[in-house]
This record gives C-alpha cells, structure tokens and sequence, in this order.
C-alpha cells in the first residue's frame, strides 16, 4: 500500500511518462446480461454525495426514510440528478437498468472507503452526518448493502469529494473564523497528524513543506493582528487534513471497488467549484481571489482523480478493471437562483424543474437553527418571557404574507412581551428580512472580512445599525422585516455576511448543490464520455498534449 501511495507523489514528469506508457491497459467489460424480457439488464451503481443525488430537488427524500427505504434503493434522488439522466439514457439504449442509488447527502471519500470495509470508521465526527441523511443507524448493515451493491455493479459513476471540500470544511473554516458566532473547541480542532499517518516519510514531509508555505503565504498577507482572531493555524490544518485525507481514501476506496469488482466500468465524475468568482478583501492586503485559488485546488485533485487508473495499470494494479473521467467545474449552482425565485414568488423556475417551495423551506430550517437563538439574545426576548423567537414553518410565512397582521393598535419594544401568535409574527418578519437580503446578496462575489467577524459574533450591532432605540415601541413588524433587509445590505461587508450564510449555512449549503439545468451539463458529459469510449487514459494523454503543447509554445518563443 506505501509503495503504491509513495508512486502517486513523484514528480510530474514521471506522471506524464507513465501515462505515455499506458497503452491498451483496459480491456471492455462485458456487463449486460440477458433477461425475460429479451432486453439485456446493466447493475448500474451511482456513488456521491449530494452534488450527484439531486438535493433540494421534487423527490429527494434522504433523512425522512427508513433504513428499509434507503436499502432497497429507490425513491431517494431528486428529479433530474445527473444519475437519474444518465440511467434513463442507458434505458433509451435497449437495456432494463437496474439502478441502486448510493450518492448520500455529506458522504465524503472517508466515509465511502469505511463503509466499503477500507477502513476504520473515521474519527472526525462527521461520520454521524451520514446517518442523518439517511436515518440509519446500522452502520453494518449500511456497510454491507454498500458492498454487496458494488459488487455486483456492471456500470458504477462515481462523484465523491465535494462534501469534503464543501460542507465538512468549509462549515470548520467558518467556525474556526468564528463566522455566525460558532467556534471550535480544542476537541473538534483537527490534528495535522491524524492525516498524516500511514504516509511514508518522504509524503509526509512533501505534506509539511506544502502546509508550511501556505501558512507563510497568508503570514504574508494577513495583518499582523488578524493572525490570531483568524485562528490561522486552525484554518490551514483544516485545509491540510482534508485535501490528504481526500486523497488518501479516495484511492482507497478505488482500491475497494476494483476489489470487490475487478472488471466493472467506472465513470469517475471531477470535483465542481463552489466557490467559483468568489474574491475575499481585508483592510491592509492585496484582494485574495479564492474562487481562483480554490480553483486550482480543484483543479490539481481533478488531475489526481483523472489519472489515479493510468497510474495504478501502469504499476500492474487494476488490469480489468474500465475507467471513464468526466468534469463540470462549474455548472449552474442554486445560489445563482434565489433572487430569481424570489422574484417568481417562490414558484418554480428553470424550465419549472427548480421549485421555490423546497429551496424556501430550507431556508426556513436554516433560519431555525443557531441563527434564530442569536438573535433572541440580540432582542432580549430570552431574558424577557423564558423563550426564544419560535421556530417558523413554510406554511407559517405563506399565511403571514397573505395576510399580514395588524400591529397598529399594538406596542412592543424589543424586550418583547406579546402573546405567542405575536412572537411568531416577529421571528416571520424577521426571517423575511434575512430573506429579502439574502436573495440581493447571492451574486456578490466580492466578500469584505473587515468588521465581519464583529458582525456575526454581536447581532446586536445589527440592530444598532438600523437606528433604533431598544427601548422604543415595534409599531409594526415590517419595520423590522424591511429595515432588517435595508440594514443587512447596506455595506459590502454585510453583503459578503448574507453570501456566506447563503452559501455554506443555508440547508447545510443547499445554495452550492447544482440547479437541474447544472445537472443537465454534468449528465451531458457523463453520457458523452461513455458513449463516445473517453476513458481517464485518453484523458490524460490529452491533458499531457496540451501541456507539451504549452511547453513547445514557451520554448518557440523564448528558445
């Protein structure tokens, strides 16, 4: 297992020359097997997370199943998820698809590789993420009905990795930057080493040398006194532990598959950009382009995931075994929609595939979460009536809208202490606020951190800023539902707070998922990668050409 790690970190020239090597490695798998009907049937396994299962789309289902539910495979993707497109193109081939769906909501490479029998369960925490989303508590039997599934898969397409770059670190790096008020404490802060073990020593010291220079670098460029309110250290070790243990359990779980079903054909879908065009500017430093940086960081582990099955049947592992690559970067994402659903009223859009109802009420549920007990303690409510500002349903703001209540005979200040329904009215208005800001701040690519941090950590500067007094009387509650929207999109820096919380707090980062038209272009190159016989070999020899290419160019122009 060392020595076949220790290969994948040599250098790039012996990457390009073993995929010259990698000539006539993989066979065609025969897969179809005939049935009653006379139609051959394909096992088709779609493997990922919730970019691959259609999240916040009609149908999807995940964490209100049974465990029974969940096993038998149906009826837990969304409408329109690329799986769902590309079995209904290999039906439209002549074949009955048998189609077992294992793209669960939060899994990463870790989490994959445990419960393929790679590995132990994985320490972090997150695993239980995973249960969640599929309500099962039985990781044994999850274990097993994942293994069982590919093993006897003809066609697997596999898309795992953005909930590691996407919901697992970026929820850690904003907590460690003590975003919306959240921190880690010393128990949930990761250590470098655990990500490091099993590494030889000549990787682990590539690993160091690579976390050691991305610390100078923001040492460079962060502000002295922003170093430690950063919890800079937390940060790039988060960053650390989850690009290595990416890619330590991405190949394992490879590794697992290929040994549990050596001639299967596996589609292997790139990692997708969340943070594309997104630019973060401090008081003090040069802008830092993070959706380009990220950018690139996508970019070096798509490489890996593109020319891990070259390198491996080079070294004489994985022979039988068919590998296909395809990626979509950067498809259309939900966030680039919530100002055009919210214009529709919450109907549909996107060709009515996108439903306003289901990306409101998660919405709603985030609004439910910490965000909502913030601000009670920034209104005083808590000390004030012994509760905080009540959770709120979808049905609850569709009737509220309809009929807005009449305050006017009405005072209450912000040491509330109306009835029940009243401070239901006021958590409504409230979160309708958030709402409207939200939806004018989801194509601001531009996030300025300067006074963020005060910002999300004292709700109560919210408040200030609207210029009222604490002490004075609500007279009505779109005084706080408008003047809440007004306030939070007065300053680039309240802005850049409304896009993060849409991006990474919004349904656990419902706003990065792909909309059904992103699904449509990653279907699209699935289906064209398959039929057209591209496999991860022509990938990267093409990806080789290009760069000799570049090389060829530079050396015609400078000798």
């Amino acid at each position: 297992m060392k020595k076949k790690l220790s290969r994948m970190w040599r250098s790039g020239m012996a990457f390009v020359l073993a995929a010259c090597m990698a000539v006539g490695l993989c066979p065609s798998v025969a897969f179809a097997q005939e049935n009653e009907s006379s139609r051959p049937t394909i096992k088709y396994v779609s493997i990922g997370d919730s970019m691959a299962n259609g999240y916040c789309f009609e149908g999807y289902k995940q964490g209100d199943l049974s465990g029974d539910a969940f096993y038998s495979g149906t009826g837990v993707y969304g409408t329109d998820a690329y799986p769902l497109q590309f079995e209904n193109w290999l039906s439209g081939q002549g074949y009955d698809v048998d189609h077992t769906k294992l793209a669960v909501s939060a899994m990463r490479a870790e989490d994959l590789n445990h419960l393929l029998g790679g590995r132990e369960m994985p320490e972090d925490g997150w695993f239980g993420q995973v249960n969640v989303y599929t309500d099962i508590s039985d990781t044994e039997g999850l274990s097993a009905y994942f293994t069982q599934a590919v093993t006897d898969a003809d066609i697997i397409t596999m898309g795992i990795g953005n909930a590691s770059f996407g919901a697992y670190m970026l929820h850690r790096v904003t907590d460690a930057l003590g975003v919306f008020g959240a921190s880690l404490d010393e128990e949930e802060k990761v250590n470098l080493e655990m990500a490091l073990t099993g590494l030889e020593p000549e990787q682990k010291a590539v690993v160091v040398k690579i976390y050691n220079e991305m610390k100078a670098e923001m040492a460079k460029n962060v502000p002295a006194e922003y170093m430690e309110q950063f919890n800079v250290n937390d940060v790039c070790d988060l960053i650390a532990y989850t690009a290595v243990g990416f890619i330590m359990n991405y190949k394992g779980a490879l590794d697992r598959i290929v040994e549990l079903n050596p001639d299967c054909e596996i589609i292997l879908v790139g990692l997708m950009n969340t943070t594309y065009g997104m630019t973060i500017t401090m008081d003090g430093m040069n802008p830092i382009p993070i959706g380009d940086i990220m950018g690139g960081v996508f970019g070096a582990l798509n490489t890996y995931i593109a020319g891990l099955p070259t390198v491996m049947q080079t070294a004489g592992q994985w022979q039988k075994a068919k590998f296909y690559y395809v990626e979509e970067t950067a498809p259309l994402f939900i966030s680039q929609q919530v100002a055009a659903l919210k214009d529709a009223e919450w109907g549909n859009i996107d060709e009515n595939r996108l439903s306003g109802a289901i990306v409101r009420d998660r919405n709603i549920d985030a609004y439910n979460g910490s965000l909502r007990e913030m601000i009670s303690d920034a209104f005083g409510i808590g000390s004030q009536v012994g509760k905080d500002l009540p959770k709120i349903n979808l049905a609850d703001v569709e009737a509220y809208e309809t009929n807005t209540p009449d305050w006017t005979n009405k005072a209450y200040n912000y040491g509330f202490t109306g009835t029940d329904d009243d401070l239901k009215n006021l958590s409504i208005a409230i979160y309708l606020g958030i709402e409207d800001a939200v939806a004018e701040s989801t194509d601001t690519m531009e996030i300025p951190l300067s006074g963020l941090i005060k910002i999300a950590g004292d709700l109560s500067s919210v408040f200030t800023g609207l210029g009222v007094d604490p002490t004075d009387p609500i007279s009505t509650p779109e005084s706080i539902h408008t003047g809440l929207a007004d306030y939070l999109t007065s300053t680039p820096e309240l802005q850049g707070m409304c896009k993060i919380y849409a991006l990474f707090k919004v349904g656990d980062g419902m706003s990065v998922h792909p909309t059904p038209a992103g699904h449509d272009k990653i279907a699209a190159k699935v289906i064209e990668a398959y039929s057209n016989n591209h496999t991860a070999k022509d990938e990267v020899i093409e990806r080789v050409e290009i760069a000799l290419d570049a090389l060829y160019k530079l050396i015609e122009e400078y000798g």
